[in-house]
């Protein structure tokens, strides 16, 4: 009797969403930036840095930053509608 081999397909199915993308903001001035830390280190310095810059240079008026509790996985829901609701533009970063 001869053996059989089975042959598994690794990727699987992933169902795609189509999100049209946000229009883009004609001026950052007077608006209210969010920031998504994935707690990566580096990552404060780096997305911290930056808000600074752009407080100075495009008048930011408030940033919200928020840490992602687990590096490798998505922000909960809860963070993500926080910032919506809350945030003109959002910036996710990476720390190195």
């Amino acid at each position: 009797m001869g053996a059989t081999l089975v042959i598994l397909d690794p990727l699987g199915e992933v169902a795609v969403t189509d999100h049209p993308l946000a229009p883009r903001l004609r001026d950052l001035r007077g608006k209210t930036l969010g920031i998504i830390d994935n707690g990566m280190p580096g990552s404060n310095d780096i997305l911290s840095t930056l808000a600074d810059m752009m407080r100075e240079t495009e008048g930011i008026k408030e940033v919200i930053v928020r840490i992602k509790p687990n590096v490798s996985r998505p922000a909960p829901p809860e963070i993500v509608n926080e910032l919506v609701a809350r945030c003109d533009f959002v910036i996710c970063g990476v720390g190195v």
